[in-house]
């Protein structure tokens, strides 16, 4: 006998392997420790507080627009874009560009410019946030 077995008697015995004096072998299925079953699961979510866009985008838009707070809005019409699911059609709201001292009126600037440039279109509802039409690459 080699390591608790005998020679040739390992396969197909249904013998669960013993652990040897040098600590070789132990007892039962190693894949049936509960931390075999752990695992780190990915959370697939977008962050809020993140504003970030493809180089793609800035070369589209940045011909059409003039600032810094236009760039802004730019910026957060495509974070809103993701945010809500990268639908064709999506609203945006003025709640972020609010919290960053940007008005209503540079944001219709901005949307006008890009609807000019064919990149973006509107639909203006009287009390609600103007809803954005996906037209870019």
């Amino acid at each position: 006998m080699e390591y608790g077995h005998a020679v040739g008697g390992q396969v197909g015995t249904g013998k669960v392997c013993r652990m040897s004096e040098d600590g070789l072998f132990y007892e039962g299925d190693p894949f049936d420790d509960p931390a075999w079953k752990v695992t780190a699961k990915k959370e697939k979510h977008q962050a809020s507080d993140f504003v970030g866009c493809p180089m793609s985008w800035l070369e589209q838009v940045l011909p059409y627009i003039a600032g810094s707070r236009q760039l802004a809005v730019a910026l957060l019409l495509y974070r809103r874009w993701v945010l809500c699911g990268r639908r064709r059609t999506f609203d945006f709201p003025n709640g972020d560009l609010k919290k960053l001292g940007i008005g209503r009126t540079t944001k219709h600037d901005t949307l006008v410019k890009l609807e000019h440039a064919d990149l973006i279109g509107t639909k203006r509802r009287p009390g609600s946030a103007v809803q954005v039409i996906r037209r870019w690459r």
